[in-house]
């Protein structure tokens, strides 16, 4: 009888040996697509909401040095050809409300990410569930950053005439052109709206890869079930 014990005990310990999933097949198998598919949207949402948070507010740009808006080099020429002839006040005046511009945006942001994740479908959800720790914000960036970019360009435009940084933008090609007779010809607002969608999307995959990683981010039952196991 003992030996037919031990001989039970070792079978199930085989058993339960060859059942250890050390892809996470089993976790897999517990979720539908479905419910992974709102898992990571939810992941989504709430990653876009601490990117805002963080960026949207007071100096969340213009007193952030990864993030900082400057002039793209495009118009390098520009700004040093008005600082040789005193005029660079147009330029830090310019480059102040691009950032403040960047910094009072969330709202809009927020409506455009809320309503690209809403209808966003996964071709596969168990892949990006299991891939990387930035895999869902790299699937919203490789499908959908272009439309958010350009959907975002006129709240852009919108702001900066109302903040005062249009006619500080025209002021600076006027000069410019009145210096050297060369005019300027530059998607300003386009420019803006890469370099702010491109902070929501950095700032995104850091808190992705926190909710993967840390129980503590995980501040619904939806992620903590799927991204617990």
């Amino acid at each position: 009888m003992k030996k037919i014990r031990l001989f039970l005990f070792a079978m199930l310990a085989v058993a339960f040996s060859s059942c250890y999933d050390e892809t996470n097949e089993f976790a897999e198998s517990m979720f539908t697509n479905e419910k992974i598919s709102n898992a990571l949207k939810s992941c989504l949402k709430i990653s876009k909401d601490t990117a805002v948070n963080k960026l949207c507010i007071s100096d969340g740009f213009y007193e952030n040095e990864s993030y900082y808006i400057n002039l793209p080099q495009g118009l390098n020429q520009m700004a040093d050809t008005l600082a040789e002839y005193g005029d660079e006040d147009i330029i830090d005046s310019l480059v102040l409300k691009m950032n403040r511009t960047a910094e009072t945006v969330g709202n809009k942001i927020s409506q455009q990410f809320n309503s690209t994740i809403t209808a966003i479908s996964f071709s596969d959800p168990n892949e990006i569930l299991n891939g990387s720790s930035i895999s869902a914000t790299s699937y919203l960036k490789l499908y959908k950053e272009t439309a958010l970019i350009s959907s975002l360009k006129t709240e852009i435009e919108n702001t900066m005439n109302a903040n005062g940084g249009k006619a500080y933008w025209e002021d600076a090609i006027s000069t410019y052109y009145q210096r050297t007779s060369v005019p300027i010809s530059y998607d300003l607002y386009r420019y803006m709206s890469e370099e702010i969608i491109s902070a929501i999307f950095a700032e995104m995959e850091k808190e992705e890869d926190n909710i993967r990683t840390l129980p503590e981010h995980r501040v619904t039952t939806e992620l903590e079930e799927v991204f617990g196991n």
